[in-house]
């Protein structure tokens, strides 16, 4: 896959709803099952690793963050700060 190609990926992986990012990895990984040549299975695999890593960001971003005052320090028994 060509330098375009990977370029309208990401585009697409920006634009594109959480939905559309799960059924395209689901395809992903039938299509992958039946495919040969190495090299195309390792592009499939990239495809498939970038749009977990797209699914996990935006997890992140969505989560609330806590305020400081709420958050608990960890801090080993027997220790002092």
């Amino acid at each position: 896959m060509n330098r375009e190609f990977w370029k309208d990926f990401h585009g697409w992986l920006d634009r594109a709803t959480v939905g559309a990012i799960f059924a395209a990895r689901d395809r992903a990984y039938e299509q992958r099952r039946s495919l040969k040549d190495p090299e195309t299975r390792s592009d499939v695999r990239r495809m498939i690793r970038l749009m977990d890593e797209e699914l996990v960001t935006r997890w992140e971003l969505a989560a609330p963050v806590r305020p400081a005052s709420e958050r608990v320090l960890a801090v080993s028994p027997g220790r002092t700060r």
